[in-house]
């Protein structure tokens, strides 16, 4: 697992607990305060209530998972949305269980509205953590930068010149690794070298530089 993968899932992991812990918190307070009734009773005539749960499980949904994208090394929204299907799965389970359940669970629309919303909360908050973003920072550069600009060091034994050192610039993105430019450049160079394609020009005794303009 990489150190990328680790990030990822510590970042959904964290969204989970900043939408959770709250979210439990508050129901024990209003089950507390009278606005729920008892633990195990009847949610019947609550139904303002459970308006009232809808919307706070919907606003810490959103701060979960805006803490989600704001964690993830890459793709905010990705990870939020990760938050987000993992809400759906346990939203579904619930409905599924507590559907026949009598009234200590409510209406049937208080989990359906659960699930409707799982997903569309999720989303508003990677889409906020990008708001917050530079403008043009999550746009890939396009694949012709990736492969843009090789830089060739080659050391010279006699007439034969040796390929001993390649940088490529990507922008640091990491959608685009450097190893499909790489291999690009590095089979282009190869072809030069097999076909004396590179000659010398002003360099230092058996040493020469070239940049991907003499290619």
């Amino acid at each position: 697992m990489t150190q990328q993968t680790r990030k990822g899932i510590w970042a959904v992991v964290a969204g989970i607990l900043v939408g959770v812990v709250p979210t439990l918190a508050t129901d024990a307070l209003l089950h507390k305060i009278g606005v729920f009734p008892p633990w195990g009773q009847s949610m019947t005539g609550y139904e303002s209530a459970l308006l009232l749960a809808t919307a706070y499980r919907t606003v810490f949904g959103i701060l979960g998972a805006y803490f989600a994208a704001r964690l993830a090394p890459d793709r905010p929204t990705l990870h939020a949305l990760w938050l987000g299907a993992i809400g759906l799965a346990v939203s579904i389970f619930g409905a599924a269980v507590t559907w026949n359940g009598g009234p200590a669970f409510g209406p049937h629309w208080y989990p359906l509205a659960l699930i409707v919303l799982a997903i569309p909360q999720a989303w508003l908050g990677g889409k906020l953590r990008e708001k917050q973003l530079p403008v043009g920072s999550l746009k890939p550069p396009p694949r012709s930068e990736t492969l843009q600009a090789p830089y060739f060091r080659s050391v010279w034994s006699g007439n034969q010149p040796r390929l001993s050192f390649l940088t490529l610039s990507t922008g640091g993105n990491p959608e685009y690794p450097q190893s499909t430019a790489a291999t690009e450049a590095h089979r282009t160079a190869n072809s030069q070298l097999a076909h004396g394609g590179f000659s010398k020009r002003g360099a230092p005794p058996h040493r020469n530089e070239f940049h991907s303009s003499n290619l």
